[in-house]
C-alpha cells in the first residue's frame, strides 16, 4: 500500500522540481561589444546622449568564419559611464563624455537591452 503512494508523490516532486528548473525570470547579464564607431548621433535634447553604431569584425578560426560582421546600434544615456583606456597599462582610466565619440574609434561597450551602460574608448594601436 505505501508503495502505491510513493510513485505518485516522487512523480508530483519531480515535476515541481524541473518547473522550477526552466523558469524564465533570470535576468540578463550585459554583454559586451568590442569594434568600430562607425556613426554618432547627438541627441537634440542633451549634450550628453544620442546613439552610436558600432560594427564588430567578423570571426575566423582557421580560415572558417565563425561570426559574421554585424553592426550594433546603441543608446547612450546620462548615466552611461564614459571613458578612455590608458596608454600604459598601470595607469588608470580617464573620465571622457559623448563629445568624445568619433567615427573610426574602436570601443568596447557593455551593453543591457539595447542601452550602454558603459564605454571603454580604447587607445589607437602604433
Amino acid at each position: 500500500m505505501v508503495r502505491w503512494l510513493m510513485v505518485p508523490f516522487v512523480c508530483a516532486i519531480c515535476l515541481i522540481l524541473v518547473a522550477e528548473g526552466t523558469g524564465q525570470d533570470k535576468k540578463k547579464k550585459a554583454t559586451s561589444i568590442t569594434g568600430a564607431v562607425t556613426a554618432v548621433d547627438a541627441s537634440k535634447d542633451s549634450k550628453d546622449s544620442g546613439t552610436i553604431i558600432v560594427k564588430t569584425p567578423e570571426k575566423k578560426k582557421k580560415d572558417v568564419v565563425t561570426a559574421e560582421a554585424k553592426e550594433h546600434k546603441i543608446e547612450v544615456t546620462k548615466e552611461t559611464k564614459i571613458e578612455k583606456a590608458p596608454a600604459k597599462k598601470d595607469e588608470k582610466a580617464t573620465p571622457a563624455t559623448f563629445a568624445d565619440l568619433d567615427k573610426g574609434q574602436n570601443v568596447t561597450v557593455a551593453v543591457d537591452a539595447g542601452k550602454a551602460l558603459s564605454i571603454l574608448i580604447l587607445a589607437k594601436k602604433k
